[in-house]
């Protein structure tokens, strides 16, 4: 899948965590996420690179991501990360 593919199963359905790669064909994951925001979509993303700039991480992260994972990652890591981005999105959502 890639960056459109992404943005179109947003559309159709709801997702506690959303996955992405920097550099995806069609549009990269840093378009997605403007994508996402004119949708108004709340969900968590943890963003997948094979790139370990510092400028392209910050940049990432000011523009709210829930953390920069750089290529090659530990699962387990992985792991944790996707929990707590479905912990926090779960918590977020709950009624006041």
């Amino acid at each position: 899948a890639d960056g459109m593919d992404a943005l179109d199963a947003m559309k159709r359905d709801h997702f506690d965590v959303v996955l992405l790669d920097m550099h995806m064909a069609r549009m990269g994951g840093l378009e997605v996420l403007e994508h996402m925001k004119r949708m108004q979509l709340r969900t968590p993303v943890l963003m997948l690179t094979g790139n370990e700039d510092a400028k392209a991480s910050a940049d990432a992260l000011s523009r709210g991501i829930l953390a920069y994972v750089p290529k090659p990652f530990d699962l387990l890591q992985l792991e944790h990360l996707i929990s707590l981005a479905v912990c926090s999105h779960a918590d977020s959502t709950k009624p006041a």
